[in-house]
């Protein structure tokens, strides 16, 4: 996650679409937006710097000059990277932010679009074509005729992109963002979170359509969008629908990771890039926001057959088995919170986290356990918690309900639950606890065991030692 994240529009590609050079307020706005960061990097102190230069950089007939006024301004080497390493930087930074990429990225700039076929991780395909945003504009103005006459060659000379028919396409960049913030506002969906903020591609080939079509006046009314973003949304859109149409994608996905964070995946060590960024994350949040990190890894164990037999393909138990590991550890986030609150500030927290790896509706998977697990009304879901299908709402209130248990069993404290035991039996749900912490046990133990056996619906069985209890 940035400790710090600043972005400038200084629209170097329109500059050099206009003239060939870097020039001009472009060039006044970078070298002062640089000198700003350099001060910003110091007052942090930051020492490694890692900056990139692409497309407009590339191209300008000026270029070495600029790198050299740019570098002394930042105080640090700029490397200008190929439109080839520009695509595969853009690629890794997905890799970093969704499961198994499997489709075509697409990251649109402002003096270029970079596509990469990427097939079950692997970079097989990849390739820069002069069809930013602010070159677009810059070269055709408002003639949309030959726009998108100009769009479609470039992009159907690449054969490669229809061999992801009916696969995802994975969008980056700025003003692809602002029309996903769009369509998110024009179907109405609460969960304000554009990291894997999902489109049907029937809906994206109307939408994009819809928008390329807007007269400059029109998009100037567009407030969801950003208004540095709002004339480059026509732009943008004409080239979507391009790629939507040729690709024949089953979907597209905005991507909040691009060549930024495709540059830091890229110096990772093996062993880091093979941890699952989800469980990073929670073990994150599990160090600084639960009283006891060690008793989540303790709730994983505890908890590792309450999915067995609940007629789950082993797909889908081993995405659910995993969405319950983060769950865990993050189960006791809300402890210090007030009572009436915590199953709100729990939910809203996991719904609207910096999570990577982790799409919408696995993010509703351990908000509503927690929510469950603090008592939260099940008549009553916090916003955003909607849809949800009826699995994923099943299970994880079950998990939320073996968190109860758990809670009144230890405390959330790591060293007790490891006297007690949940497992299933065919139709029932065994709970033991040994004999010596025959303590513990109490009317609210017997009532927690209940209503988890319940939403899994198995009978109850419970031992204390050897005997079994009789249950009220």
């Amino acid at each position: 996650m940035p400790i710090y994240n600043e972005k400038i529009f200084c629209k170097l590609g329109e500059s050099v679409a206009a003239t060939g050079r870097i020039e001009g307020s472009s060039l006044e706005l970078t070298l002062a937006t640089l000198k700003r960061f350099r001060a910003i990097g110091k007052r942090l102190g930051i020492s490694d710097y890692r900056v990139v230069a692409t497309a407009a950089v590339r191209e300008a007939e000026n270029s070495d000059i600029f790198v050299k006024d740019a570098s002394l301004a930042l105080g640090t080497d700029i490397q200008v990277i190929s439109g080839q390493m520009e695509a595969k930087y853009a690629a890794k930074g997905v890799m970093m932010g969704f499961e198994k990429v499997d489709g075509v990225v697409a990251d649109l700039g402002g003096g270029s679009l970079e596509l990469v076929r990427v097939v079950k991780g692997e970079i097989i395909d990849a390739e820069t074509l002069p069809l930013g945003v602010l070159r677009l504009t810059a070269e055709f103005g408002d003639d949309k005729a030959k726009m998108a006459a100009h769009i479609k060659e470039q992009i159907s000379s690449l054969q490669w992109l229809q061999k992801s028919s009916d696969k995802p396409v994975y969008m980056v960049g700025g003003t692809w963002r602002a029309l996903a913030r769009i369509h998110m506002a024009q179907k109405r969906y609460d969960l304000k979170m554009l990291h894997h903020y999902q489109m049907r591609s029937a809906d994206i080939l109307d939408f994009s359509n819809l928008i390329g079509n807007l007269s400059p006046e029109s998009v100037e009314h567009i407030h969801e969008a950003n208004a540095v973003r709002r004339p480059y949304l026509p732009v943008s859109a004409m080239v979507l629908y391009r790629i939507a149409k040729l690709t024949g994608c089953n979907k597209l996905i905005v991507s909040a990771n691009g060549l930024r964070e495709g540059i830091i995946y890229n110096s990772l060590s093996t062993a880091l890039k093979d941890k699952d960024p989800l469980m990073v994350a929670c073990e994150d949040i599990s160090k600084r926001m639960t009283k006891d990190p060690l008793y989540g890894a303790e709730l994983q164990q505890w908890t590792a057959g309450l999915f067995n037999g609940q007629g789950l393909s082993p797909k889908k138990l081993k995405k659910y088995n995993r969405l319950r590991r983060a769950a865990c550890l993050i189960g006791d986030m809300a402890w210090n919170q007030h009572n009436d609150y915590r199953c709100w500030f729990a939910a809203n927290t996991i719904l609207r986290a910096p999570l990577n790896c982790i799409n919408h509706k696995g993010r509703r998977f351990p908000a509503h356990a927690l929510y469950t697990r603090h008592n939260g009304s099940q008549s009553e879901l916090p916003l955003g918690m909607e849809p949800v299908d009826d699995t994923t709402l099943d299970l994880s209130r079950a998990l939320g309900l073996a968190f109860r248990l758990a809670h009144c069993l230890s405390g959330s404290l790591h060293g007790l639950i490891n006297d007690t035991r949940l497992s299933r039996r065919g139709k029932k749900l065994v709970f033991e606890m040994d004999a010596g912490r025959s303590r513990l046990y109490g009317p609210i133990v017997e009532k927690r065991v209940c209503a988890l056996a319940d939403a899994l619906n198995l009978q109850p069985e419970i031992y204390i030692g050897a005997d079994r209890i009789q249950l009220s």
